[in-house]
């Protein structure tokens, strides 16, 4: 399952800015997603953000379909952005990024897609950046969006993991597998690093958070609030009947083009809820 935002409005999913998502400082941090551009690149567009303008960081794209992750700092901002036509539309991106103050370079970007596993692009800006990292805890954790702005992105999410340490590429090809097979990716679950998870649920007034840290979404933004989708991750034209939902993984019940039914068996013990549609 995925949700929908689309470009260019309000649509955001906030995660609120609970201790357990702040302060992206020296032990490191990794987010990283799962998603599909339906709505072109005519704007520029925020993808996970927790920026509050002078500190926090932001993964987003740019016209000419680049992936950009930036984090304030003091004095000048560190900046890491692939080169153009990195991305396109229509295809599902698997998208990462890492950041580590005590490193170099501190930053690290990484992009698959349904059928090339995660590797590092090459770089048109590579900006370390000096000064202190303030603390971003007054900023709040948001997937889609930015906090304030009208510059969402135009296309589906199906997962977003945030840690507060930095995966290696092996653990983000592990999480893509995962991910492009429909199932929640953990690496070594449970992870007491992993902040905050979601997984592109069904409608309700929550995102619930996987991660056990409790940092829950709520659907907001231009009227009306994002519409969700019951579909789409990576392997064909389904049309799913229900979604059933457990703890950490799902059993998705699709109806194929041609009638068959399909699902992915879940590797935990199930807890069920049902929608309709």
């Amino acid at each position: 399952m995925s949700l929908h935002f689309r470009i260019a409005t309000a649509d955001t999913i906030p995660h609120g800015s609970d201790a357990s998502i702040d302060a992206l400082t020296a032990t490191g941090a990794t987010m990283c997603a799962l998603m599909r551009f339906t709505d072109g690149f005519s704007v520029a567009q925020n993808l996970i953000t927790k920026d509050g303008g002078g500190n926090g960081w932001l993964l987003s794209t740019t016209t000419t379909r680049r992936m950009t992750f930036t984090h304030r700092r003091a004095t000048t901002n560190s900046i890491y952005e692939s080169v153009t036509n990195t991305l396109f539309p229509g295809g599902w991106h698997f998208l990462a990024a890492t950041f580590d103050d005590a490193a170099s370079p501190r930053g690290h970007l990484y992009i698959g897609d349904a059928t090339s596993v995660a590797t590092e692009p090459a770089y048109v800006t590579a900006q370390e950046g000096t000064g202190t990292i303030n603390t971003d805890a007054a900023n709040t954790f948001i997937v889609g969006n930015k906090s304030g702005v009208s510059n969402s992105m135009g296309g589906d999410v199906a997962f977003v993991n945030y840690y507060n340490r930095v995966l290696t590429l092996t653990e983000l090809q592990s999480i893509q597998a995962e991910w492009l097979a429909g199932r929640s990716a953990l690496v070594a679950a449970p992870d007491a690093r992993l902040i905050a998870v979601y997984d592109g649920q069904a409608p309700g007034t929550r995102v619930i958070d996987l991660s056990g840290y409790g940092n829950h979404g709520a659907p907001a933004g231009a009227s009306p609030v994002p519409h969700y989708t019951y579909s789409l991750i990576p392997g064909g034209a389904m049309h799913p009947l229900i979604g059933i939902g457990p703890w950490k993984d799902a059993w998705i019940f699709q109806a194929a083009a041609a009638g068959a039914a399909s699902f992915i068996p879940p590797r935990r013990p199930l807890r069920f809820h049902t929608r309709s549609f």
